[in-house]
Order: C-alpha cells, then structure tokens, then sequence
C-alpha cells in the first residue's frame, strides 16, 4: 500500500543474507562525519551510490567499511577502501540516474556472503511485485538509532523509470547506497537479488516512496567488468 504521512514500518534485518549488507562511514572535506550503507556484490567489491563516494568535487576522506553479523549485533570487521569509483557522467552531472558507485578493498570478502545484482525487465516493473530495501539508516519511525541494519518491504510503484527503480518499501537517511532486491528460494535456502541502489525518498501527492538507480546492463558492466578496477585473484 502507498506509504502516507511518516509511516515507518521497518524492522531489524536479521536474516541469512543481511550481514552481506555493510556500514559505511565517512568525512567531508570539513570534516563532518556522514553515514551509508552498501552491499557486498563480488569478494573485492561493494556496490553503493556515487554521493556516498564522491561529494561533486573529490572523494571523501576516512573512508571506512563496517561489517556486522546477521544479527547486526556483533562487529566482525573493519575494512578500508583502496578504490573509489563513480561514473565519469555522474561527476559532469550528478544525477539520479547516474548515481551509483563502486568500493574496491583489498580483503578478501567473500566469508560474508553476497547479493547478486540483477535486472529488472519493463514487465516486472508493471506487476506491482514485492521490493524490499535494506540498510543502515540515522533514525526509524523518528527517533535515532545506533549502527542497527534495518529492512522493509513494499511494492515496485509503475511510476519508475528506465533509470529509476521506485518503491513504498521505507528509507531514510543512512538507508543510501543499500540495496532495492528482491528476495526468491531455492530448496531450503533464501536468496536475495538486487536490482536496485537506494538513494533518496520522497513525497508525491502525499504517497511516501523510495527510488534509486535501476539496475540495468550499462550498471552491470560498471560494476563487474570495469577495466579501472584493480585486479586481485
């Protein structure tokens, strides 16, 4: 249902694939520090959005990875970027549509899980399937919260875009970079594919909704065969 008014109705992301799902902290060039979330999509790769990364004119500074259990209870690691990338069309103009980015660490990743990327084709986005988002978010239902991993699904809304994925599932502050997935079984075990980057919300009518990057095949290819990717086995 659309979301109206400050409807929050996340709950702690506890389940198999969460701890795939990282904390991301960092400054500007003032020096304030800023929050994020991320998601492990290979074992040297996190995919998150280009305004957790870049701030319109460089990098931002003490950049450091968190790592926490499914539980979200417990700190398993502490990492730090070695590779910063954004698109070069985000950076002559930051945009929605081009706001994605990549982290690349040397540490092997691949102890914590994944989240695979997908697409998601014009026929999908007409069903009014399930989308959920998860991340890190400052605050929930209004009041602020520790480093706690937070979910919440809702519906993929026909208003999206070739370029935006929109959905009722909540975000807000700190939910940016995690991400839009849908989640399917197979056997006994759940999976979750991504095929969206959580970057903003916003109002329309009075209707709540969540959009970010649409992962489409340009998206994929940034972030699984990028020649600007240092290459480590």
């Amino acid at each position: 249902m659309p979301r109206t008014g400050n409807y929050d109705g996340r709950q702690i992301d506890s389940s198999a694939n969460a701890k795939s799902v990282v904390h991301l902290e960092f400054e500007d060039n003032n020096g304030q520090g800023w929050r994020g979330s991320g998601f492990i999509i290979d074992k040297h790769i996190i995919a998150t959005c280009a305004h957790c990364i870049y701030n319109g004119t460089s990098f931002f500074d003490n950049y450091t990875i968190k790592i926490y259990d499914s539980n979200g209870t417990t700190l398993l690691n502490t990492l730090y970027a070695k590779e910063l990338h954004v698109p070069s069309a985000y950076i002559s103009n930051p945009s929605k549509s081009n706001d994605y980015g990549l982290i690349y660490v040397d540490s092997s990743l691949s102890s914590y899980g994944n989240i695979a990327l997908g697409t998601a084709t014009d026929y999908f986005m007409t069903t009014s399937s399930d989308v959920s988002i998860s991340g890190f978010p400052g605050e929930v239902s209004g009041s602020p919260v520790g480093i706690v991993r937070y979910f919440e699904t809702g519906s993929v809304l026909s208003t999206s875009t070739d370029d935006l994925l929109k959905t009722t599932a909540y975000a807000s502050g700190g939910d940016s970079g995690g991400p839009m997935y849908i989640e399917y079984t197979l056997g006994n075990d759940t999976f979750r594919s991504a095929i969206g980057i959580c970057g903003y919300y916003n109002y329309d009518s009075g209707v709540r909704y969540s959009e970010g990057v649409r992962i489409t095949t340009p998206v994929l290819r940034f972030y699984m065969d990028n020649e600007y990717i240092n290459s480590v086995n």
